[in-house]
């Protein structure tokens, strides 16, 4: 095992600090990327791997988890730059924009010349039932995306001009790629086939 990596079991308080899980009372949903404890890793700072740890997300404060001793819930110490669960990728580090910081976490779905970045939201909301005098609390899910090109990061929007307006150095040829296989800008599987492309242009 690499110098840089440690398992599991080599966590200890000197890494984390505990941390009370804060349960929203009178909410409907979950504030949780998944809502068990998932096995990942996290790489810190000074650049030490930690693998094989469990983590839990939480999307409403941004914040990342890990399960210490005794079942205890911990926040790293160190700042984490980058994590690992189940398939995903998450990293932080990229320019401010909109309501984010530099630290705050994006799903990295292609890295390259641009990088294709998804922002997973929770947020609150109050819902009225029709018929109904009861105003409830309830979590809703949302998602931005954004393209880091060349040190700067832009949202974009799920539409084909707005990708376009990016991509001026090669607008015609990815005009093209979107029309030979009729992109589809609200499927992820459609945007990382474009960004990969566009990845391949010299």
């Amino acid at each position: 095992m690499s110098t840089k990596q440690l398992l599991a079991q080599a966590l200890t308080y000197q890494d984390g600090s505990p941390a009370k899980e804060i349960k929203l009372v009178n909410v409907e949903g979950s504030e949780l990327l998944y809502p068990n404890w998932r096995l990942g890793s996290a790489k810190i700072a000074s650049g030490i791997v930690y693998s094989n740890i469990s983590l839990k997300y939480n999307l409403y404060e941004d914040q990342l988890y890990f399960l210490g001793k005794d079942s205890i819930s911990m926040k790293f110490i160190s700042p984490v730059n980058e994590f690992h669960l189940e398939k995903d990728v998450f990293k932080n580090g990229y320019p401010p924009v909109k309501t984010f910081n530099n630290l705050s976490y994006y799903l990295v779905m292609v890295e390259g010349k641009a990088t294709l970045l998804k922002k997973l939201i929770k947020s609150i909301i109050d819902v009225k039932d029709f018929n109904s005098s009861i105003t409830t609390k309830r979590i809703m899910d949302d998602k931005s995306y954004f393209l880091f090109i060349n040190g700067v990061i832009n949202q974009v929007k799920n539409d084909k001009s707005s990708f376009l307006n990016l991509f001026k150095d090669k607008s015609s040829e990815m005009e093209s790629f979107f029309r030979a296989n009729k992109t589809n800008f609200k499927k992820d599987e459609d945007l990382i086939n474009a960004i990969s492309y566009y990845n391949t242009l010299k």
